[in-house]
Parts: structure tokens; C-alpha cells; sequence
């Protein structure tokens, strides 16, 4: 039995988008920034100061991931 965790990631367009304390960068989902569920209304604002710097194409994802041990993949 696995583990299931829901996080929500930021995309614009086909990137990913990965926030840092100086800036915010376009990329695969190996190098996104993550938040947990209750940070919804932080990543909101956040939306909102990247639209503001330019960034026009920004929507928030739900990413779900699961954990199980390796023997039980496909």
C-alpha cells in the first residue's frame, strides 16, 4: 500500500516554473517548486506578482504523487 500526497506546482505553458528568492526560472518538473495544499492563497499572490513581472501564462496544477515500494511497479 502507497502513499498519497497532493502538492500544487505552478506551469506556464509546457513548463514548469521554479521560484527562488531572487527569481523564477522555466523548466522540466524535476526543478519545480512545490507547495502543500494549505498554501493555496500564498501561491495565489504569488501568481499574481509573476503575471505583474511579465509572466502572462501561469496556471496553478495539482500534482498528486503516490509512493509505493519498487517491487510493486509495472
Amino acid at each position: 500500500m502507497g502513499v498519497n500526497m497532493e502538492l500544487l506546482i505552478l506551469k506556464s505553458g509546457e513548463n514548469y516554473i521554479r521560484v527562488t528568492s531572487k527569481a523564477c526560472h522555466l523548466g522540466g518538473i524535476e526543478k519545480a517548486s512545490v507547495y502543500p495544499l494549505q498554501k493555496l492563497p500564498t501561491v495565489q499572490q504569488l501568481v499574481r506578482d509573476l503575471r505583474r513581472q511579465g509572466i502572462k501564462d501561469i496556471a496553478i496544477r495539482k500534482l498528486i504523487l503516490k509512493e509505493v515500494p519498487l517491487e510493486e511497479q509495472a
